[in-house]
């Protein structure tokens, strides 16, 4: 019996904020879906010590899903991604900052999209922005779609994330060998 392909890859470039860590991981390990792995990629930060405890406790317990690698010199957030790229095993990668949180249902929604369009190469998230807990939504952002307006968004929306994340990233899920196939929009709300 051949393997089967993993369907997506959640990278997580991580440097420092490690006390925000164990929540990411409970969000993505949480979720109704099973095809997928978890690299994280410590980019030498002076939290290195913390997020790679962490990460071994949540890998003893989940160990054919989660990958860890420490990247022997800070290699700025653009490389850091692009080893987590190249890590990756899964046909889709969703790249998270180590301080948002997965919503529930996010995979699902994402692999409904990526069966649904098959030559889908990139698919935006919505995220939204909270100070202490992620009821209370200060802003989100949507590609396509209404916004929820201080309610936590229904699964449409994958992630939430943070007000202390320096940037966001657009692409939360990319298909490596097929970049770009298919130039149409798909919204993930529609049909």
């Amino acid at each position: 019996m051949a393997c089967e392909r993993l369907r997506f890859t959640v990278c997580i470039p991580a440097y420092n904020r490690a006390q925000h860590l164990a929540a990411l991981l409970d969000s993505i390990l949480g979720q109704d879906y099973e095809n997928f792995e978890v690299p994280i990629c410590e980019d030498a930060s002076m939290q290195r010590r913390q997020i790679a405890d962490i990460v071994a406790a949540y890998a003893r317990r989940y160990s054919s899903k989660i990958r860890y690698h420490e990247n022997p010199r800070n290699l700025g957030y653009d490389a850091n991604i692009r080893n987590l790229v190249a890590m990756a095993r899964g046909e889709f990668c969703f790249f998270m900052g180590n301080d948002d949180l997965m919503c529930p249902g996010a995979l699902v929604h994402a692999a409904g999209i990526v069966d649904r369009y098959s030559n889908v190469g990139v698919v935006l998230k919505s995220y939204a922005w909270f100070d202490s807990s992620p009821e209370k939504i200060n802003q989100e952002i949507r590609y396509f779609g209404v916004a929820h307006h201080g309610r936590r968004p229904r699964c449409e929306s994958t992630t939430l994330s943070l007000p202390l994340r320096a940037c966001a990233e657009p692409a939360s899920c990319a298909c490596r060998p097929r970049y770009g196939t298919d130039k149409r929009i798909v919204d993930g709300n529609s049909g």
